[in-house]
């Protein structure tokens, strides 16, 4: 009759963490944010100076995307830059090749975090 007992209380447990734990999870979802305290024009602005920082002779800088993570906590802004040309026999390539640079920022700081390459599928 022990057994019994026991067995019934280590079922009312079990219930009470579950549900415990349920609870838990519904609390903690990630909050969304239905605008972001930095605004577009100021993330470029702050992406492109950080840019021009890094890579002293970049030629040549283009606004390619940008968006806002999912989270809505970051900006991602996509720069393209020309790589350095190369010449044969003094005379440079008709179509300079460009490089392509994400660059993740903090959307209530302004703050950069990242820069990465972006490479385009061919």
């Amino acid at each position: 009759m022990n057994e019994r007992k026991l067995s019934k209380n280590m079922k009312a447990r079990r219930l009470k963490q579950n549900r415990n734990s349920r609870e838990s999870q519904k609390n903690n979802k990630p909050e969304v944010r239905a605008w972001m305290p930095l605004d577009s024009k100021t993330a470029i602005e702050r992406a492109r100076t950080y840019l021009s920082e890094i890579f002293l002779n970049v030629k040549d800088l283009r606004l390619e995307e940008i968006e806002p993570s999912s989270d809505h906590k970051h900006w991602l802004i996509t720069f393209s830059l020309a790589r350095p040309e190369l010449s044969l026999f003094g005379s440079s390539f008709a179509n300079p090749q460009r490089d392509y640079k994400i660059v993740t920022l903090d959307a209530s700081t302004g703050e950069p975090l990242a820069v990465k390459m972006k490479v385009l599928r061919q």
